[in-house]
């Protein structure tokens, strides 16, 4: 967290003190600033301090999948904004975001299958209702991310080579690249 808040601040606009662990050659040294970096994380976590606005974003960097992709999708939604993943244009990428949509599909039928088990959506579904608007703008945002790419690649960008066939499908038959780009 403190690489990514080193990294992400400038030094002079830095009001929160972050060590830059990289840059200590001491163990000692280094294990004190570690534990003060701690003990300073723990209170923000604690809302013993005040979270400044500009830890958000390392803090959010720091975390680990599936949590980190929340946040950013959660910090998008408060602009207004779909939090969609922009996946490169090759067949690890088209793979990832298909997967990603099917994924949410099968925790909105889950969180549906249980809002609708008494027919309909009402107050006595409160308590299931925020994960489920959670899952719902995660598919929204996972299929937004997949109509960009769709869209591009139909109006002949988006990972095509220069004879107009998915470029990612290098080493694919013609026959395979052919029906690629007309499905594409």
């Amino acid at each position: 967290m403190d690489a990514a808040y080193c990294a992400r601040v400038p030094e002079r606009l830095r009001h929160v003190p972050a060590p830059n662990l990289e840059a200590v050659a001491g163990a000692e040294e280094w294990r004190k600033l570690l534990r003060a970096w701690d003990q300073t994380l723990r209170r923000y976590a604690a809302d013993d301090l005040r979270f400044p606005v500009e830890l958000e974003e390392a803090w959010v960097a720091a975390l680990e999948d599936p949590w980190r992709s929340d946040c950013i999708r959660e910090l998008a939604e408060r602009y207004g904004l779909y939090g969609a993943f922009r996946r490169p244009a090759t067949v690890a990428g088209d793979t990832a975001s298909w997967a990603s949509v099917l994924e949410d599909f099968g925790l909105v039928t889950r969180d549906m299958a249980a809002v609708l088990a008494d027919g309909r959506i009402d107050q006595d579904d409160a308590s299931r209702l925020p994960a489920l608007l959670r899952d719902v703008q995660r598919m929204q945002a996972d299929l937004e991310s997949l109509r960009q790419h769709v869209q591009a690649a139909a109006e002949g960008g988006g990972g095509r080579d220069g004879r107009g066939r998915p470029g990612d499908l290098a080493g694919v038959s013609d026959e395979r690249a052919g029906f690629a780009a007309r499905v594409a």
